[in-house]
């Protein structure tokens, strides 16, 4: 019996860049002992999506993330999860998150800082 594969690669290689956007976007947040109620799972994914448009070509890539990607990202760099009206929160520093609040010219500083520590650390 043969088994039909998918041809297209694309659906894998979208949730593997949003992976590894995800992991970019979390390696500069910060872990406190209880749930951060203020940003939901998918008010973060939002933003890892525009640090992706501001990062990458989106004409050439898609910046879509997959809110279970970026659960699995943010449980794989070791942040617990927390359900909450149906939303999933995480023990996310708020201190660590003030730097994602709209600036005065209308960039997003999770854009600007995550550019920012690429640049000091030699990736960008």
């Amino acid at each position: 019996m043969k088994i039909a594969l998918h041809t297209s690669t694309q659906p894998l290689i979208n949730e593997h860049n949003g992976f590894k956007d995800s992991c970019l976007f979390l390696k500069h947040m910060k872990k406190r002992k209880t749930p951060n109620y203020r940003w939901c799972a998918g008010e973060l994914k939002h933003q890892v999506e525009y640090m992706s448009h501001a990062l990458y070509d989106y004409a050439k890539r898609d910046c879509y993330v997959m809110p279970d990607v970026f659960i699995n990202a943010a449980i794989h760099m070791g942040f617990e999860w927390f359900r909450r009206n149906g939303r999933i929160y995480f023990n996310i520093s708020e201190k660590s998150m003030n730097w994602m609040k709209k600036d005065k010219e209308g960039g997003y500083g999770a854009v600007n800082h995550t550019l920012a520590m690429m640049e000091k650390e030699g990736g960008a």
